[in-house]
């Protein structure tokens, strides 16, 4: 038997985990229901006719050992339409491979057919991407700074119709919507993809068109220097660095305008670790903004609905990952010892229906079809059970004062089964992780059976999708780890093929 007083703390316990569930839930169906009222107007979004000189703008490139990318992602950069004398391409490296060679050639091609082309090279790392991205600010010459991580792809046209927006004075940064190169390439990359696109689609086209505070998403967006300037900064104190400086931006009274129908194309992860490290990296960092900055949201002098929206933004990116595996744990307990106790939830399976919505709206160009995207579901929730364990060690970690290290997600410049990530240098091993959802599987799988079995309880079927859940994860990697390890032991490493880059000269107005 167990003791009242300790039963009482884990059905505490497991009420408040239904409960922020519930909450996650009914943000979600917020989310979904702002969305259909504001998409019109934020997709329907012109861009200002241009009636002032085109400003001189920055173009900042963070780069950290992506040698199958810089390549494609300068020649993309170069294309750009834009006054050649209006703008500067930096290009940060703090790579520790061969990439820094590939780039200091690729530049001084550039810089001798006269383009405003620069390598800013560090060796030190501090800051990782923050800090490079504030140490090169001291040498930019633009108004405006436009950012794009290793493997986003900008059509030529995307600074003439962004840089208009900054007319007005008030704006601060401008974002615009991710895309996907690979969203076809395995199942990983087609739930990666929706789950952005989601975002994307959906919660960001709701914040904007709601007049909620928004994030700007580290990269394919433009800020005003002055903006950056005024609030002090990019500051490396977390690892979400994007979404700090954006909520203190918007709290000094800055700004922001959101572009749903431009679309940077980039790459997302192909590897299970891969996105599990991304996804551990994203909720710590969201983690240690909130941790940093809600008590000032609180105090702001933000209208009380932008204050609540703003604090369930902050929260709800990281919280339900530990509460999710908090309930997963105490639902055997709870069943054994306080069954009935299990009935005064029935209300969260009406909030459940909210992520269900919110998935449901994420059409795009890269997902059309509402059967595929219903057919997703079920692996969006098996994909955000299973990486629950590793979200919460990240969440942990968050607690130190540290912001902790910046783990890159490794890019492969792949978009078709043609490239395989498996050759790649740069894929990462199997996460220890994978141990503890194998055992969280066989905890879930135990406590299934011998409910059923032993205490002839009703068979808990809602168990077997969590029980899913982990070992596959788990699975995945396991396998994905074995793919690594033979390539690299049996094929060679595969570089991935990039377009011949064109040899006529510059003109007025546009690299070529």
């Amino acid at each position: 038997m167990i003791s009242p007083a300790l039963l009482l703390i884990l059905k505490s316990i497991y009420a408040f985990c239904l409960f922020v569930l519930f909450l996650y839930s009914m943000n979600s169906l917020t989310m979904g229901i702002l969305y259909l009222v504001h998409r019109k107007r934020i997709w329907n979004q012109r861009t200002p006719e241009m009636t002032q000189p085109w400003p001189k703008v920055t173009i900042q490139l963070p780069v950290f050992n992506e040698r199958y990318m810089v390549e494609r992602l300068v020649k993309a950069i170069v294309h750009l339409d834009y006054p050649v004398d209006r703008l500067q391409i930096q290009v940060l490296d703090d790579s520790t491979d061969s990439t820094t060679d590939m780039l200091s050639e690729m530049i001084s091609r550039y810089q001798r057919r006269g383009l405003n082309i620069h390598l800013i090279h560090r060796d030190d790392r501090s800051g990782y991407k923050a800090g490079a991205m504030e140490h090169a600010l001291k040498f930019a010459t633009g108004e405006f700074v436009a950012v794009f991580d290793a493997d986003f792809l900008p059509k030529s046209d995307w600074l003439k119709k962004t840089i208009p927006f900054f007319q007005n004075p008030k704006i601060g940064f401008v974002q615009t919507r991710w895309g996907h190169v690979n969203n076809h390439y395995n199942i990983i990359t087609r739930l990666a993809a929706m789950a952005l696109d989601a975002h994307f689609v959906v919660e960001q086209t709701a914040r904007a068109g709601a007049n909620l505070l928004m994030s700007f998403n580290g990269t394919a967006g433009v800020w005003r220097v002055a903006t950056i300037d005024s609030v002090g900064g990019w500051q490396a104190d977390t690892l979400t660095e994007d979404l700090d400086l954006s909520y203190r931006a918007q709290m000094a009274g800055w700004k922001y305008i959101y572009l749903p129908n431009v679309v940077v194309r980039a790459e997302v992860p192909a590897q299970v670790d891969s996105l599990k490290k991304q996804q551990v990296r994203w909720v710590k960092g969201n983690f240690q903004v909130s941790r940093k900055l809600i008590g000032k949201v609180i105090t702001s002098h933000l209208p009380l609905p932008q204050k609540i929206m703003a604090v369930l933004h902050l929260n709800m990116l990281f919280l339900p990952y530990p509460v999710t595996l908090l309930t997963m744990l105490l639902t055997f307990p709870i069943n054994l010892f306080a069954p009935h106790f299990m009935y005064l939830f029935g209300y969260t399976l009406i909030g459940s229906w909210g992520p269900v919505f919110l998935y449901t709206l994420a059409k795009s160009e890269f997902n059309p079809s509402l059967l595929k995207r219903v057919f997703l579901l079920p692996g969006l929730m098996v994909l955000g059970i299973g990486i629950s364990i590793s979200c919460t060690i990240g969440i942990v970690g968050g607690f130190s004062n540290k912001s902790g290290t910046f783990e890159r997600t490794p890019k492969f410049n792949i978009s078709s089964g043609k490239v395989q990530w498996s050759k790649n240098a740069y894929a990462v091993s199997i996460s220890p992780v994978a141990a503890a959802e194998i055992l969280m599987g066989s905890y879930m799988l135990f406590s299934t059976l011998y409910l059923y079995i032993v205490r002839n309880y009703v068979f808990p079927y809602w168990q077997l999708v969590p029980t899913i859940a982990y070992f596959l994860i788990a699975g995945s990697s396991m396998l994905q780890f074995f793919q690594r390890n033979y390539a690299k032991v049996h094929q060679p490493e595969q570089v991935p093929e990039v377009e011949a880059e064109p040899q006529a000269p510059v003109v007025t107005g546009r690299y070529i």
